[in-house]
């Protein structure tokens, strides 16, 4: 038999893209890259690259925003305030290598929000610190006062940290053993109309260079035990309220 063409496309292909290939076109560059989401927790909510050339992608996982750009989520990010409201808790852990100390504002890593000072959280960087925010009854709509880790931070050296609420305190455990506290209480009040960022906030001017290694979001609370766990590459085992989901983004 005749066999005419046979292609391998190095990215999932869109209905526009695969309707060109039906005509024997080239299929156009349509799409911006993704970061996947591969929890394999409900629907995926994966982030969208605003622009591909500003980042590099680490072989293995993650990625080096080189120079100012956000991850975005293409629609709210329902599925995050569904599993974390139900729950009143949450754990982020978040490694990076900040690309220097001189980042402010705070400069947002990892934000769920809606602009610079109506946040669900914010996981950020302010000079050699890194910054939570975290909004609940007891907050401002900024999720202010922030807990804040010290002088921690130094470029070009990779952090890993989890951030934990329990309903009483917002405990950020750090891989060295170390942790920070600050008493915060009362329930989640978010906005399920928000998207999930990485690297920027909704407008710019928070915009935060350096590479994200991982980033996983639990709808439960951390212990110290729990944290040493993740810290050493097992499941975190049972917590408070037995839930272990988690999200986590790579290329794909």
């Amino acid at each position: 038999g005749v066999i005419d063409e046979v292609r391998l496309i190095g990215q999932v292909l869109t209905d526009s893209q695969i309707a060109e290939l039906a005509t024997i076109t080239e299929p156009t560059a349509d799409t911006v890259p993704i970061a996947y989401d591969t929890s394999g927790f409900g629907v995926p909510l994966n982030l969208d690259v605003q622009v591909p050339s500003n980042v590099t992608w680490v072989p293995g996982g993650g990625l080096t925003i080189d120079t100012a750009t956000r991850l975005i989520s293409p629609s709210p990010a329902t599925k995050l305030y569904d599993a974390l409201t139900a729950t009143n808790q949450f754990s982020i852990e978040v490694q990076f290598t900040p690309a220097n100390t001189s980042q402010s504002g705070p400069a947002r890593i990892v934000s769920y929000s809606g602009g610079s000072s109506d946040t669900n959280f914010t996981f950020g960087q302010d000079g050699n610190e890194y910054i939570t925010r975290l909004d609940t009854t007891s907050t401002t709509s900024a999720g202010t006062p922030s807990a804040d880790s010290g002088n921690l931070l130094a470029a070009g050296v990779e952090t890993h940290v989890i951030v934990s609420y329990d309903g009483e305190n917002i405990t950020m455990y750090n891989s060295d053993g170390s942790s920070v506290t600050l008493a915060r209480t009362g329930d989640f009040d978010w906005d399920n109309s928000f998207d999930l960022l990485m690297g920027n906030e909704a407008a710019d001017g928070y915009d935060w260079l350096g590479t994200l290694h991982r980033v996983a979001i639990y709808d439960e609370a951390f212990k110290q035990n729990q944290a040493t766990n993740v810290f050493d590459g097992i499941p975190p085992g049972e917590g408070s309220t037995g839930g272990t989901n988690s999200v986590d983004w790579v290329e794909r």
